[in-house]
C-alpha cells in the first residue's frame, strides 16, 4: 500500500481551508498529531481513518473504504427525518450526537442538532447552539445551513440577552434584496428555500411594522388598531395559507385584537378571537414541544390584558382552564 495518507489529509484540509487547529478540534486530537500525520512522521491508527475519511467526506485511497454517495444519502435521510419531519426529538438529538461522532465535521447534521436544541430549551442549551453555530459560520460553504444557522443565533443570542451578539449575526445576514437575486438564478430544487427565506423576513418585518402601527393607535383610536392587526393577519393568510409558520407573531396579533374589541364593548368578537388563538396552538398537526411553547405564549398573552369583562364566560374559562391544565 501506498502511504499518501498524509498528503491527502494535508490537500483535503487546505481545500476546506482549516486550520491545523480546526481540525484537530474537530477529530477530537491534538494539532501536533495532525502535523505529525501530515508530515509523514506519524500515520493515523486504523481506528481513526473511518472518522477521517467521514469528515472530509471523501475516500483516501484504498484505506478509506467510504461510500461518498451511501454517506450523502445517509446524511441527507436523516437531516430530512430531523430538520424538516422532526417527530420525537429526545430520540432525534440521540441519533444526531451518535451520527455527529461518526461524522465529526458534518454541519447538515451539526445545524439539524442546533434545531432540536432549540426547540427544546434555547436558554439551557444556549453554549452548545453556540459552539456548534459558529463552526458552521466559520467554517461551512454551504450558504443555505449558515444561514439557518444565523438566524437560530440570533434568536439564542436574543434569549441570553445578548442583544450585541445578536446585532452582529444580523450584520452578517443577507439582504432581502440578495434574496430576491439569489431567486431569480438558483436552480428549481433551491428555489423553496429562498421563497420561505423571503417569507420569513417579510412577516418578521411587517410584524414589526404593524406591532409599531398598532401601537400608535391603540389608546385612542380602537378601531384604526384593529385595522392595523386584521392587515397583519391577512398578510399571515396570502403568505403561509395553512401552514404551520411563524404562528407565535399571529396568536399575538389576534389577543391584541381581542383586547381592543373589549375595549370597544364586542364581547363576542373578543371570545370569537381568543378561542381562534386557542384553536391554533391545539392544531393536531404542531409537534407537541411546539404546542406547549404556544400554550405558554397564548396564556402569556392573555393575562398580559385586561379581560375582566369577560371573566366569567364560559368559553374563556374553558380555555383558561385547559391553558393552565395544559391540556
Amino acid at each position: 500500500m501506498e502511504l499518501k495518507v498524509g498528503e491527502n489529509i494535508k490537500n483535503l484540509r487546505k481545500e476546506r481551508k482549516l486550520t491545523q487547529v480546526k481540525l484537530a478540534e474537530y477529530l477530537g486530537v491534538s494539532f501536533q498529531t495532525i502535523s505529525k500525520w501530515e508530515n509523514e512522521t506519524a500515520y493515523p491508527d486504523i481506528t481513526f481513518l473511518p472518522s477521517i475519511s467521514n469528515f472530509f467526506n471523501v475516500s483516501i485511497d484504498k484505506l478509506f473504504k467510504q461510500n461518498v454517495t451511501e454517506n450523502d444519502l445517509y446524511i441527507d435521510k436523516i437531516y430530512n427525518e430531523c430538520y424538516n419531519n422532526s417527530k420525537d426529538i429526545e430520540k432525534e438529538e440521540v441519533l444526531l450526537r451518535e451520527i455527529l461522532q461518526k461524522f465529526p465535521g458534518n454541519f447538515k447534521i451539526m445545524q439539524a442538532l442546533i434545531k432540536i436544541l432549540c426547540q427544546k430549551n434555547k436558554s439551557l442549551n444556549s453554549e452548545e447552539i453556540l459552539c456548534l453555530g459558529n463552526k458552521i459560520i466559520d467554517d461551512c460553504t454551504d450558504d443555505k445551513l449558515r444561514w439557518l444557522t444565523m438566524i437560530d443565533m440570533i434568536y439564542v443570542y436574543k434569549n441570553v440577552g445578548n442583544l450585541d451578539k445578536a446585532k452582529e449575526i444580523i450584520d452578517r445576514f443577507p439582504s432581502m434584496t440578495n434574496e430576491d437575486l439569489l431567486l431569480s438564478i438558483t436552480t428549481d430544487s433551491d428555489k423553496e428555500f429562498y421563497i420561505n427565506a423571503i417569507k420569513s423576513r417579510t412577516i418578521l418585518r411587517f410584524s414589526n411594522i404593524f406591532t409599531y402601527l398598532y401601537k400608535e393607535s391603540k389608546d385612542n383610536d380602537y378601531q384604526t388598531a384593529i385595522k392595523q392587526i386584521d392587515k397583519f393577519i391577512n398578510l399571515h393568510k396570502l403568505l403561509y395559507g395553512n401552514e404551520l409558520r411563524h404562528l407565535d407573531f399571529l396568536i399575538t396579533f389576534i389577543i391584541r385584537k381581542a383586547n381592543l374589541l373589549i375595549r370597544s364593548s364586542n364581547t363576542i368578537g373578543a371570545i370569537e378571537c381568543i378561542k381562534q388563538a386557542y384553536d391554533i396552538v391545539i392544531n393536531v398537526g404542531i409537534m407537541e414541544e411546539e404546542k406547549i411553547r404556544l400554550k405558554d405564549l397564548l396564556k402569556t398573552r392573555i393575562y398580559g390584558f385586561n379581560f375582566d369583562e369577560i371573566k366569567d364566560n364560559q368559553y374563556f374559562l374553558s380555555i383558561v382552564s385547559n391553558l393552565e391544565s395544559n391540556v
